[in-house]
């Protein structure tokens, strides 16, 4: 048969069923991208919702994820030629959704290899809206092993009964990897591009009054232990939930208009408040109803971007939503139907965005004076909806030829007027009630230190007090008097005197380092003047004819210095174009390229390997100094050594990451050392705070200055200064370390300007 084969003049490819591993592992990366590239199948799909559950993923193999949505669902033809074929083109000959026409989002045949890669075993259960029973399949990834042809395994498919109308389930069984809230979370992140919420109100919804968008895309996410199921994420937690403050309001068949605020975070439950129809400056208690505006509902969430407003909210959840903030804004709803483009992005129909200054100011009720305190008040403040019912003939509302928008009418201009005067009012109480626990939260800490001061000076003049009393006493000893003034007085000048010694410290240390810098500088300078006399003893001696255990030492000095050569050049690089003043925007793959090529040989010594992963493109930060990357990477990559050597890795792993989600650029450093122990996460930003151990008292300066504790301070003052961030987020699978820096973006203008 061998022989047979070997004669033939044509022959084909085989595949190893080795491949759905390598690509399974190759492709995908991370488990986060893996569900994503499944919710994103879904959404080509045309599915309205997408539920996960992750059934007790706290073990690792021992869990179940489902992925379940209502798309259109596959006939056995596409799922033999599309899920089942390896380099499917249908993403390529069909690139716009049939239903929805979505422009498709998932990658082009990824999905297959994200289930062998998040788990052992899947199953997938489909069917269409005209097939009468639903395919079931069963694939058992642990049979694609090395040896193997890959055509030579089978995987069963039955018909079953239907368990919905339509849609496609998959169940990942053997899940390879445990799943923490904050990796659900992240899933999340990475598809609430797609995501289209509603605002649809309980009420409402609840009676299916307001019906949502047809094309809408929702995700939800719930983790089942021990049979317990709870909601992880969803647009409502992860938005709405968040909001600083809820109003709701409406005008009634009698045309009388109401609103009410409410916010936990402000301490706010107001009852009934009345807006008023027209001009009732002159005259505030009037309450004036509205001419034709009637039935009208409406809920509102209010928003402040800023992080000092959510305390407990992690810094990467609220980039997030300011980046969402641009799908805010009020949508409209006619009878139960969307009416577009009320509350799209960048639709300011209540022309919010218009009011001066977009602030609003704080209004003292007792003495009807405004003074300047402000809160933001602009369209990307507000996610709400309005509901109008408009049943009655003649109907208050009526929709343009085109369908875009109702008809410019005094219905319509009245329902902009009750919506803005609503939202107004709403935010002048939020804002005063905001500046009264202000004011008193300031008048707390100023009385807490008033009192702590007027105790210390009471003590200090009973002991005075005490002196007058004994004084004419025929036997008297100051020395205890003495000593508990003493005492007194250092209590009172320690708290400043601490917080000023730290800082001494800090900016001796900072001095020392910058001194430092300058010699390195001059080192690295001055090098260059020897480098053409070590290359052309080298050339030398490698042209002569020498033993050969001596040539192979010659060739070994050759590469070294070639080594040398290649750090030299990289920090002489690095501080002569930090001589230049002028900031630049930096290719941030270009100079982790460099970084990873410079330490490369350093690396191979010390037993660690580097990956490097790149979105495609090239993505500047804004201008900043060159040198100030190299700082932020050599101290990465000194800090990932010493971990490494600590956790006694037999190999060690770097992994380092960069690429650009809109404004920002990223740039992610892990490591597979021995983690950041619980309760230092914060700490390791701090000046003076070190994992590494002390130097003795016999060390070199050089060997006292490594581990001083400013290595991530520093990093940190760089990025922020930039009004960029840094902090650690769930390292993945085989490291336990991440770093996440996010700096702004370079714009088009700047790139223009420096002719990038």
């Amino acid at each position: 048969m061998e022989n047979n084969l070997l004669e033939q003049e044509q022959i084909n490819f085989t595949v190893d069923a080795g491949i759905i591993n390598r690509l399974g592992q190759e492709l995908v990366g991370r488990r986060e991208t893996a569900v994503a590239e499944l919710i994103k199948n879904a959404y080509d799909a045309d599915a309205t919702v997408v539920t996960l559950n992750f059934i007790d993923c706290n073990e690792v193999e021992q869990g179940t994820l489902t992925i379940e949505d209502d798309g259109c669902g596959m006939n056995k033809e596409q799922l033999i030629s599309g899920f089942m074929r390896i380099a499917s083109i249908d993403k390529i000959e069909n690139p716009v959704s049939a239903k929805y026409k979505r422009y498709k989002a998932g990658k082009k045949g990824i999905g297959r290899f994200a289930t062998q890669f998040l788990g052992n075993k899947l199953t997938i259960i489909t069917q269409t809206l005209t097939a009468e029973k639903a395919l079931s399949i069963t694939i058992d990834w642990d049979k694609y092993v090395i040896g193997q042809n890959i055509e030579s395994i089978y995987n069963p498919i039955s018909e079953i009964p239907k368990t919905k109308s339509e849609g496609t389930s998959l169940i990942i069984n053997g899940v390879r990897d445990v799943w923490t809230n904050a990796q659900i979370n992240r899933v999340f992140r990475y598809v609430s591009e797609l995501l289209q919420p509603n605002y649809l109100s309980d009420r409402e919804d609840a009676f299916k009054f307001a019906v949502k968008n047809k094309d809408a895309f929702e995700v939800k996410f719930f983790k089942t232990e021990n049979t317990l199921k709870t909601d992880i994420a969803d647009s409502q937690k992860l938005i709405f939930d968040r909001a600083l403050a809820i109003i709701e309001g409406y005008v009634d068949k009698t045309k009388d208009a109401y609103i009410t605020v409410q916010s936990t975070a402000f301490d706010i439950d107001e009852e009934l408040m009345p807006i008023s129809a027209g001009d009732n400056s002159k005259d505030r208690d009037i309450v004036l109803p509205y001419k034709t505006l009637r039935n009208v509902h409406f809920k509102a969430y209010y928003f402040i971007y800023e992080a000092n407003y959510y305390e407990d909210m992690p810094k990467m959840e609220l980039n997030r939503l300011k980046e969402l903030s641009k799908e805010a804004g009020i949508r409209l709803y006619r009878n139960g139907f969307r009416v577009l483009p009320y509350g799209e992005e960048g639709n300011d129909w209540l022309e919010i965005d218009k009011t001066d200054t977009n602030k609003v100011k704080v209004l003292i009720q007792e003495t009807n004076k405004k003074i300047d305190a402000y809160i933001p008040f602009g369209n990307r403040n507000f996610w709400g909806f309005v509901e109008v019912l408009d049943t009655q003939k003649p109907t208050l509302f009526e929709e343009t030829a085109s369908r875009e928008g109702l008809i410019e009418n005094e219905a319509l201009s009245e329902l902009k007027d009750f919506l803005f005067k609503s939202l107004k009012k709403a935010a002048e109480k939020i804002n005063y009630q905001r500046f009264l626990r202000k004011d008193k939260k300031e008048r707390e800490v100023k009385q807490t230190v008033e009192k702590t001061l007027k105790e210390e000076i009471k003590k200090l003049q009973e002991v005075i007090n005490s002196i007058t009393t004994v004084s004419n006493a025929d036997t008297f000893s100051s020395e205890p008097i003495s000593q508990e003034i003493k005492t007194l007085i250092d209590n009172v000048a320690q708290r400043y005197e601490v917080e000023r010694q730290q800082t001494i410290e800090t900016e001796g240390m900072l001095r020392v380092l910058a001194g430092l810098g300058l010699v390195i500088g001059e080192f690295a300078h001055e090098i260059r003047q020897f480098t053409p006399a070590f290359q052309g003893d080298i050339s030398f001696l490698l042209r002569q004819n020498l033993p050969t255990d001596i040539k192979e030492a010659v060739d070994d000095l050759a590469q070294n210095f070639k080594d040398f050569q290649t750090y030299a050049s990289y920090f002489d690089e690095a501080i002569t174009q930090n001589t230049h003043r002028e900031l630049v925007p930096l290719n941030l793959q270009s100079i982790v390229d460099k970084f990873s090529k410079t330490v490369a040989k350093d690396a191979q010594n010390s037993k660690i390997s580097i990956e490097l992963e790149h979105m495609r493109g090239e993505y500047y930060t804004c201008p900043m100094h060159y040198s100030e990357w190299t700082s932020i990477l050599w101290n990465f990559y000194t800090n990932a050594k010493k971990a490494i050597r600590r956790a006694r890795a037999s190999v060690g792993k770097i992994k380092i990451s960069c690429g650009e989600e809109k404004d920002k650029i990223y740039l992610e450093f892990q490591d597979n050392g021995d983690g950041i122990p619980p309760g230092n996460e914060n700490k390791i930003f701090n000046a003076f705070f070190s994992t590494t151990t002390p130097a003795s008292y016999t060390a070199t300066i050089t060997e006292q200055q490594t581990g001083t504790g400013l290595g991530l301070k520093i990093v940190k003052d760089t990025i922020e200064f930039y009004q960029g961030e840094i902090f650690l987020i769930p390292a993945e699978s085989g490291y336990t370390t991440c770093f996440r820096i996010e700096a702004p973006k370079s714009s088009q203008k700047q790139l223009d300007e420096y002719g990038l």
